[in-house]
C-alpha cells in the first residue's frame, strides 16, 4: 500500500507559535527531508498508459521518478509531458532492498523458497534436506524378515504416471490417484496426487554423520555457479552451520 503523507504540516503544527520563524521552520523541515523523499518514492507508482495523470503525479517509468506537468495525460509514455526527476536513488532502492531481504530467513521452508525464486523459478525443483540429526536407516535382507525399504525415483514433468505410481518430489512421496497422470505437480494437484510420507534420503559417508548440517540438492537442469549460490545461502544461514551443495 502506498501513500503521500505531508509530513511538513505536523511540523508546522507542533512547533510552538512563538518559534515559527522562517529559519527555524527551514530547519525541521530539511531534518525530515530524508524521509519525505523515501514517501514520495514510495508514493510513485509504475506508469500505466491507461490511467490518467494530472499534474504533480509522480510515476516510475524505466526506474526514473517523473513528475506530471500536465492535467489529463494518458496513452502511451510522452517524455514531453513529464519532468525527469532521475533515478531511483537515495533511500527508497535500500527501503527495497532491504524490505525484500528480510522476507526470508534461515528456516528450510523459506531458504528453499529463495533459491528457487533466485536459480530456478520455472521448475522449482530445488530442496533442503537436514541432516545434522538423520536417523539411521539399516537394509536387510530378505530372509531377516525385517520390514522392507522401497526406493523411488524423482517425479518429471516428461513421465506420465500409472494409477497407484509412486514418486519423489522435494520431501515427499505421493502415490498417484489417476492413470495417465502428466505434467501434474504434486504438491499442488490434490485430485491426481496423494501424499504418503517423508522421503528417505541415502547417504554416502561423507553426506551423513555430522560433517554437514544440511545439504542443497540442486537440479542438473539448473546453470548456475557454486560461488553465487554460496554467498546467497551465506546472507541467511545461521552461523557455524555447514552445508553442501549436490546436483541430482
Amino acid at each position: 500500500m502506498r501513500f503521500n503523507i505531508n509530513f511538513r504540516a505536523p511540523i508546522y503544527q507542533a512547533t510552538p507559535s512563538r518559534k515559527r520563524k522562517p529559519k527555524f521552520i527551514r530547519f525541521l523541515f530539511s531534518a525530515i527531508k530524508p524521509l519525505t523523499e523515501l514517501n514520495k518514492g514510495m508514493s510513485a507508482l509504475t506508469y500505466v498508459p491507461a490511467n490518467t495523470y494530472n499534474k504533480g503525479d509522480r510515476v516510475l517509468y524505466n526506474n526514473n521518478y517523473y513528475w506530471c506537468m500536465e492535467n489529463g495525460v494518458t496513452g502511451a509514455f510522452d517524455s514531453t509531458k513529464w519532468a525527469d526527476m532521475g533515478k531511483q536513488t537515495g533511500f527508497y532502492p535500500f527501503y527495497t532492498k532491504w524490505t525484500n531481504f528480510l522476507k526470508f530467513n534461515s528456516q528450510t521452508i523459506t531458504l528453499t523458497k529463495y533459491l528457487n525464486d533466485v536459480f530456478d523459478s520455472l521448475n522449482r525443483g530445488i530442496f533442503i534436506t537436514n541432516t545434522a540429526n538423520t536417523n539411521v536407516t539399516f537394509l536387510y535382507n530378505i530372509p531377516e524378515l525385517k520390514p522392507p525399504v522401497y526406493l523411488y525415483n524423482l517425479w518429471r514433468a516428461i513421465t506420465t504416471y500409472a494409477l497407484d505410481e509412486r514418486i519423489v518430489r522435494e520431501n515427499g512421496v505421493y502415490k498417484s490417484l489417476q492413470a495417465g497422470n502428466l505434467n501434474r505437480l504434486p504438491e499442488i494437484e490434490p485430485l491426481w496426487w496423494g501424499f504418503e510420507k517423508d522421503v528417505l534420503f541415502l547417504f554416502n559417508d561423507d553426506e551423513a554423520g555430522s560433517q554437514y548440517d544440511f545439504i542443497v540438492y540442486v537440479p542438473s537442469s539448473v546453470t548456475f555457479s557454486e560461488t553465487v549460490m554460496r554467498a546467497e545461502i551465506d546472507q541467511y544461514k545461521l552461523a557455524g552451520k555447514l552445508y553442501l551443495i549436490l546436483t541430482y
